[in-house]
């Protein structure tokens, strides 16, 4: 995804499955990345970044995950410019419990236009 912003705080990404109450969550925290992916059952897993990308540049945000053996790993990478981030880190997970977004709500907030997008995807 690719994004610029001024604004130190605002929501650039929401994806929530209400069903099993988890959520995707991008977004600008006093000017720095703030991803989580919360799995319910007091389970999430949380990245900021070390940069500040709130300067109005054009910013690139791409972001995975892979579950094996009941461990979950996830990377947060941004690039703007010259500057690189990556950031990983891994949670363990009871095998009850994964990331599900099949029915989910997508919400897109784009201060500058005003528009507001929410949608129930379904795959």
């Amino acid at each position: 995804m690719e994004f610029r912003s001024f604004d130190a705080n605002t929501i650039l990404l929401f994806v929530s499955n209400e069903v099993r109450n988890q959520y995707l969550a991008l977004e600008l925290k006093n000017g720095h990345l703030y991803l989580s992916f919360n799995y319910g059952n007091d389970k999430k897993m949380s990245f900021v970044t070390n940069n500040a990308y709130n300067n109005g540049e054009w910013g690139k945000v791409e972001s995975a995950r892979a579950l094996r053996n009941g461990i979950e790993t996830g990377v947060l990478r941004v690039v703007r410019g010259n500057q690189k981030e990556e950031l990983m880190d891994t949670i363990s997970l009871p095998p009850n419990i994964s990331f599900q977004m099949e029915i989910c709500t997508l919400l897109c907030l784009l201060k500058e236009k005003q528009l507001f997008s929410n949608h129930v995807l379904h795959k």
